[in-house]
């Protein structure tokens, strides 16, 4: 038993070849096909919720709409490998984006975190911030102040500080919020 071939797929490349505007009525047993078969195989290969892995089976579905159109699949024996391609790229990317929100949480948590330490200048681990601040190079020191003192964005650091870009002014600082946090750490344990 072919697991993907058939008479839809080889009835969807004429079609978009032939007739464009039969081309949605031509694409919709397609989708009722495939759907399943596709949810399933990326549920069982990925860490993914439900609904992710619904979002990323639309996406391609559409994607694979669009390039049907478009004309870019010519062979039918290539239609479901075509389609296997776009959902590996949709995967990828959904897993990069993924990673990206994971590292903005977490830098978010310690800008919170510093925040406070900063706000609460009676406690005892604002004065290990204070007392440690001053070990810290004038490079650092200026480009935690200009940050989170005084509210400055990355854009606006980077030229200030003769950075080259904003994200080296993001790096920058958060080489600067390491060191800080390390010396205090150490005093703390």
């Amino acid at each position: 038993m072919k697991l993907f071939g058939s008479n839809v797929e080889k009835n969807l490349i004429k079609t978009a070849k032939k007739s464009p505007e039969k081309l949605e009525e031509a694409f919709r047993p397609y989708v009722e096909r495939q759907f399943p078969k596709r949810l399933n195989y990326i549920l069982k290969s990925n860490s993914i919720s439900k609904e992710d892995a619904e979002e990323i089976v639309w996406d391609g579905f559409l994607a694979l709409f669009e390039n049907l159109k478009a004309g870019k699949i010519k062979e039918e024996n290539k239609l479901n490998a075509y389609f296997s391609g776009i959902l590996n790229n949709l995967v990828k990317k959904f897993f990069a984006r993924d990673k990206a929100r994971l590292w903005l949480d977490f830098a978010d948590y310690m800008t919170d975190a510093l925040i406070y330490y900063f706000t609460h200048r009676e406690s005892e681990r604002w004065q290990l911030i204070e007392e440690n601040f001053q070990y810290l190079t004038k490079k650092c020191q200026e480009i935690l102040n200009l940050f989170y003192f005084k509210g400055y964005s990355f854009k606006e650091i980077a030229p200030q500080m003769a950075l080259g870009s904003p994200d080296s002014a993001r790096t920058t600082k958060k080489r600067c919020l390491k060191s800080l946090a390390n010396r205090v750490n150490t005093q703390i344990s």
